[in-house]
């Protein structure tokens, strides 16, 4: 009896070690959970998720009349000689935040869009609502994403280059043309890098424009410093008429999975 009850225990216990043994082996076999890095959708009725206003008075404004999703989505608006920075750089009204984003990272971001009747672009010139700055100076954003005015029509287009700052490697895309009064949904996925590396991928209402594109996406003079994110409205070129756009749920994440639902849950 004291034999086969030892032999039922041991028995057990091989059982419950072989158990553990398959726990541990399909937890491994499970990705980690996706992630959220950053929410900046404007859900605390402030601009607090950002580091800096770059607008004159007025020109960025938090909103309840014309949003996305959740309670709150931000106003952009330029006029002319709208220039906070001081500088001859162009008209604007943004937002900034040090992402934190280095060389070798992969990124992927989401934010929707609204352009309005009153959305007014230059003949032959762009506006600029979404763009990657690194820190440097001198040359353009590496990654910038607009809305250009081409033969008499305004369409979205994305614009990239890196490399060295004197001879990069340049691309620019332009898509459909601009429907007003509508929201778009972007996402964008980047690796960011100096050379062949890096890479970008965009989305416009769940359909890919631009697949995963091998390309620098900083320049090698400043590209080990990062980049830092600016929304709102940018135009290089001042202008008589007034540029308004909306801006709502950006935010960052890991993965593409992260950002397939609603920012706000």
């Amino acid at each position: 009896m004291l034999k086969r009850a030892a032999r039922e225990r041991s028995r057990r216990s091989q059982v419950c070690v072989l158990a553990a043994a398959a726990l541990v082996v399909l937890a491994a076999s499970v990705p980690a959970a996706a992630e959220i890095v950053w929410l900046g959708g404007f859900e605390t009725g402030t601009f607090s998720e950002w580091d800096a206003v770059q607008a004159k008075p007025g020109g960025a404004a938090v909103v309840e009349d014309r949003v996305k999703d959740g309670r709150y989505a931000a106003r952009f608006q330029v006029g002319p000689g709208d220039n906070p920075l001081r500088c001859s750089c162009g008209e604007r009204a943004e937002l900034v935040k040090h992402t934190g984003e280095q060389p070798g990272m992969t990124s992927v971001w989401a934010w929707s869009a609204y352009f309005p009747a009153e959305f007014a672009v230059r003949p032959g010139r762009r506006v600029v609502f979404t763009q990657w700055h690194d820190y440097g100076s001198g040359h353009p954003a590496p990654v910038v994403i607009r809305v250009v005015s081409v033969n008499g029509e305004d369409r979205l287009g994305l614009g990239v280059q890196g490399g060295p700052v004197a001879n990069p490697v340049v691309r620019d895309w332009t898509f459909g043309r601009l429907e007003r009064e509508r929201w778009y949904d972007f996402v964008a996925r980047i690796r960011w890098a100096s050379d062949a590396t890096g890479s970008v991928e965009l989305l416009i209402d769940g359909t890919w424009v631009i697949p995963p594109t091998s390309m620098p996406t900083l320049f090698r003079e400043n590209g080990a410093k990062g980049v830092y994110l600016k929304q709102g409205a940018y135009r290089a070129t001042p202008w008589s008429q007034t540029t308004v756009v909306y801006i709502d749920g950006t935010r960052r994440g890991t993965d593409l999975a992260d950002l397939s639902n609603s920012p706000n849950g």
